[in-house]
């Protein structure tokens, strides 16, 4: 959708968005990412390299959201990943490399997430 826009700093996603694509914000220039009225966001999926390359370092994620795919925010300037409400989060799934090569520090997720051996390699 947006994919190598590097002029595309900040986006507001409306509750109404149910899965975020392929590649979508990858190879932007995106440092910021909302969701509005994020209580009642309806975002169910992130899919493959969605935010891969991007500038972000920070993300507060929709407790609704259950499957963040390979490489998701792969090679990203990531620093801190959150839920809205950790206790509410409906995480299911984290697939490979889904943050390989961020600089994460908080990673805060429900004990019962599956998640692929190489989610979070080489932080």
């Amino acid at each position: 959708a947006f994919a190598n826009q590097s002029n595309l700093s900040s986006i507001t996603l409306p509750a109404s968005v149910y899965t975020i694509g392929q590649y979508a914000f990858k190879k932007t220039g995106l440092t910021t990412l909302t969701f509005d009225d994020i209580d009642n966001s309806q975002l169910y999926e992130i899919l493959i390299a969605a935010f891969q390359y991007t500038s972000l370092t920070s993300v507060i994620l929709p407790d609704e959201l259950q499957i963040i795919y390979d490489s998701a925010f792969e090679q990203s300037s990531l620093t801190d990943v959150s839920f809205n409400n950790i206790a509410l989060s409906r995480l299911e799934t984290i697939g490979a490399e889904a943050f390989r090569d961020t600089n994460i520090v908080t990673i805060t997720i429900k004990q019962k997430t599956q998640m692929d051996i190489f989610s979070i390699y080489h932080i």
